[in-house]
């Protein structure tokens, strides 16, 4: 059989080699958190995150990790045969409690994204994407696949970059754990 693909939503799963900087990167998100109110005010969840407040790109003390995001983005759109040069960059950190979510959500007036696991445990909260459109009741699935699922569950592991098309609904579930931080990061 030969099968054709059209449009797939591929998510370039990377991992940082070098996590030696995370520690610094945590307590500057407390500072900041501890100096900063909540953005997001028109989330449905109450994460603490400092989107539309602080573009961590303006912090030196995200630089080294944010250059690194950059370089795996730019292997991802090499990867796709897809000239991109970002222009806008815009990065936040979302600090969740035990209890708290990300409600499905898109990034319309972008056009990548990326999610970078921060700091949490396995048990974290995953993030999943979804397919709205794909029905999964008209099928009798036998084996969930990337091809056949409505929803794909990256598990949380500190370290892991996320990198997708902005217009991919996603969600964090309800944080059943510890604390879990992660940085987003949008680009036009």
């Amino acid at each position: 059989m030969q099968s054709v693909k059209l449009f797939p939503k591929v998510i370039g799963i990377f991992t940082n080699p070098n996590i030696s900087y995370h520690k610094k990167i945590v307590e500057k998100c407390y500072s900041i958190k501890n100096k900063t109110l909540s953005g997001g005010e028109n989330w449905l969840s109450k994460v603490y995150n400092t989107s539309g407040r602080v573009n961590l790109y303006t912090n030196k003390d995200f630089k080294p990790l944010l250059k690194w995001i950059d370089e795996q983005l730019i292997e991802y759109t090499n990867s796709l045969n897809i000239n991109f040069k970002p222009s806008n960059k815009n990065a936040w950190f979302q600090i969740y409690g035990v209890n708290d979510y990300q409600d499905y959500h898109s990034h319309p007036t972008s056009r990548l994204s990326a999610i970078y696991f921060l700091k949490g445990n396995n048990d974290s909260s995953p993030v999943i994407f979804t397919d709205f459109n794909f029905n999964t009741n008209y099928f009798n699935i036998i084996t969930p696949t990337e091809d056949n699922s409505l929803e794909w569950s990256i598990p949380f592991q500190e370290g892991v970059l996320l990198i997708f098309r902005s217009e991919i609904p996603h969600c964090v579930p309800k944080n059943l754990n510890s604390e879990r931080i992660s940085i987003a990061i949008n680009y036009n």
